[in-house]
């Protein structure tokens, strides 16, 4: 007779002291127990604890897989013995959980070059909570993030040296069970960029002197290459158009570089863009530079100068720009001379990272010519710190000596105030910081940069080469709103070959439609360069940048006026549209928000247009003469990363409508016989 006790005792013994019950998350496999009487096993299993809804008969075996499971279920196992005579043991072995063995599909991107830093994410089935990838040769995981059961992303950097080829793609769970996808992932030769398109168009005719010419490249371009002296806008004698502080902008996907032009182009003038290659000119993001400069051919051109005023004004007034003369005050130039009792600390107005910024007696100071304004504040500066400054329009705004006003808000791009340099006794105070120290000199994404993948890698750029060993998540970081610090990935920040660029690796996707802003530390706890210097100062973003967010949060259009469709518009129309949140004034000019002919040539717009009203929500755009009489014509709004955003720098969604069409009735001094029915409204094309 068997010992049904000793077989059972055996058995539950023999459970509780495996190393494991290993779930290579079915297949399932357990030890054996050691019985003259046994005769077989029994795999019970179920979706919930101790509530198994099947069982399978194994025989004596000590491992088994479970098929024709649902993927993405959560599975308890556990375990019987039997003896000869069929008797069960009484008790379940230990019960393991987990879901069925992973799956992987695919993964995208499916390659990349050697020396590149990126997000992966790998599609399949099975991938649990903790779930790691695993890539063979010289490819570094630095973090990965379970999305879901379907989807993981991971941040991966790929040696300079990696040699090129298919590698298998590995999923493994934490109870260590594994999928693989062979050749899912390629590393590929080192491409070299190129220029895909220019904006505007080679040989285009007609370009309103608003606009800010673009150039798309091949790939992500290295934010620090993206300079006034590599990306160029050149006139059609060969001389470089001054850009304004801050231009060229590479945009958050880094394969747009942005021209602003530090004043509009001029009138009925060509112009090229032109880009310089080498070693020293624009690069990708693995330092590969064009091989060949660029000069855009043929040249494109600018409009003719309206032909009136329209308004019955002869000057329309005063056009404004401002810039950074140096690195110790803010100045605004104005294009004509200005009645000094408008200039004021409400219209001509500093701020920092904290507001407004109180200003001394007599600020702002206008020079004899009346072209200049320089601000005073009433304390020093904080060092290191971003301040830009706002040029209040309209009304109640600045206004030129003959008493015209500014049409619309103006605000310049942030500028540094100097750092101070440190006291240490043996150290230059110029190597410490100040001018010419260690100082970020480029952020991607920059400042006020919107619709920001979550999965973005943060670069920040320095002037001189970086000591390794200064860096830190603590001193390199990012933080939100609240002055929280963002966690980053196991061996971030990413200090690339040439040591001048750090990347901040965040551990996970970034929070939608949140605001993030770059830090960095300095003094003698901070960065150093690798000669030991240390920043004089602290450096951090004032705006930061946007993650792309729900429509729910970005600026939206509530109504235009006229409407579209609309007949019978008066010709000395001055055409609005009303958004749903206050915008950004530096986000609004002839350029983002448009007034078309039917053909989609752009109606020159008055020095100042579109202006913003007080409340922010409503642009109004001012012809520069009246428009034709019994003409079509298109409101444009541009959406999207370069177009009109709010103050927290989100753009409008890409979905978002933005144009309507309407027609403009006779002018009153000559009507034709026509009606106006006869002439149907074209359809959208």
């Amino acid at each position: 007779m068997i010992d049904t006790k000793k077989l059972l005792l055996a058995a539950i013994s023999a459970f509780f002291l495996a190393p494991a019950v290993l779930a290579a998350n079915l297949p399932v496999r357990w030890q054996a127990v050691v019985s003259p009487n046994l005769r077989g096993y029994r795999v019970y299993y179920g979706t919930s604890s101790h509530n198994y809804s099947a069982s399978v008969d194994v025989g004596n075996t000590t491992q088994y897989t479970l098929t024709g499971l649902g993927n993405c279920v959560r599975y308890y196992v556990s375990v019987k013995a039997y003896s000869q005579n069929g008797i069960l043991s009484t008790a379940y072995s230990n019960e393991i959980v987990g879901l069925p063995t992973p799956t992987v599909t695919l993964v995208s991107p499916s390659s990349a070059e050697p020396g590149q830093a990126l997000t992966v994410n790998v599609s399949g089935a099975n991938f649990d909570t903790g779930a790691s990838l695993v890539l063979p040769g010289s490819i570094n995981v630095l973090s990965t993030s379970t999305q879901s059961c379907n989807l993981l992303s991971a941040l991966i950097t790929i040696s300079g040296t990696e040699t090129v080829g298919t590698r298998s793609t590995v999923v493994r769970n934490p109870d260590l069970s594994t999928g693989s996808l062979a050749s899912a992932f390629t590393v590929i030769s080192v491409s070299t960029p190129a220029v895909r398109a220019v904006s505007p168009a080679p040989g285009a005719i007609n370009v309103v002197p608003g606009m800010r010419p673009s150039v798309l490249f091949s790939e992500r371009m290295m934010a620090a290459s993206i300079t006034p002296s590599n990306v160029r806008l050149i006139k059609g004698d060969g001389t470089t158009v001054p850009q304004a502080v801050g231009s060229p902008m590479l945009d958050a996907t880094g394969t747009v570089a942005v021209i602003v032009p530090a004043t509009p182009l001029l009138y009925t003038t060509q112009y090229r863009v032109a880009l310089t290659a080498g070693s020293a000119g624009v690069r990708d993001a693995q330092g590969t530079a064009i091989t060949t400069s660029y000069i855009q051919t043929p040249a494109f051109q600018t409009s003719a100068p309206p032909t009136g005023a329209g308004s019955g004004v002869a000057n329309p007034g005063p056009d404004t720009y401002a810039g950074v003369v140096s690195a110790e005050e803010a100045t605004v130039e104005f294009l004509t001379p200005m009645d000094p009792d408008s200039l004021t600390p409400r219209t001509v107005v500093l701020i920092g990272p904290g507001g407004e910024i109180d200003q001394a007696e007599g600020s702002p100071a206008l020079d004899e010519t009346g072209l200049r304004a320089t601000i005073v504040p009433r304390a020093s500066l904080e060092p290191g710190a971003i301040y830009r400054a706002r040029v209040v329009g309209g009304p109640h705004g600045v206004r030129d000596r003959d008493g015209l006003e500014l049409r619309s808000s103006f605000e310049t791009e942030g500028f540094l105030a100097p750092a101070l340099p440190t006291t240490e006794s043996n150290e230059d105070p110029e190597a410490a910081g100040g001018k010419d120290g260690l100082w970020p000199i480029a952020i991607d994404p920059m400042d006020r940069t919107s619709d920001v993948p979550a999965l973005v890698h943060v670069g920040v750029t320095f002037n001189r080469p970086l000591d390794p060993m200064s860096l830190s998540a603590r001193v390199i970081r990012l933080v939100d709103p609240e002055g929280y610090e963002v966690r980053q990935a196991a061996g971030s920040p990413i200090l690339e070959a040439t040591r001048t660029i750090a990347t901040i690796l965040p551990a996970r996707p970034l929070d939608p439609g949140v605001a993030y802003r770059v830090e960095v530390l300095g003094g003698p706890d901070g960065v150093r360069d690798d000669a030991g210097a240390t920043m004089g100062g602290s450096f951090g973003q004032v705006h930061g940048f946007a993650i792309q967010g729900a429509a729910s949060l970005r600026p939206e259009i509530e109504s235009m006026d006229p409407e579209d469709g609309d007949r019978k518009v008066e010709p000395g129309v001055r055409p609005s549209v009303t958004f749903s949140r206050p915008l950004d004034p530096g986000s609004v000019d002839s350029s983002t928000i448009e007034l078309l002919e039917d053909d989609g040539t752009a109606v020159a717009q008055a020095a100042g247009s579109p202006f913003l009203d007080g409340s922010g929500t409503v642009a109004t755009i001012v012809p520069a003469d009246l428009l034709d009489g019994r003409a079509h014509y298109r409101i444009r709004v541009v959406t999207g990363p370069g177009g009109i955003r709010d103050y927290d720098g989100r753009s409008m969604s890409q979905s978002n409508e933005s144009e309507i069409r309407f027609r403009t009735k006779a002018h009153a001094r000559g009507r034709s016989a026509r009606t106006e029915a006869d002439v149907p409204m074209p359809s959208p094309h």
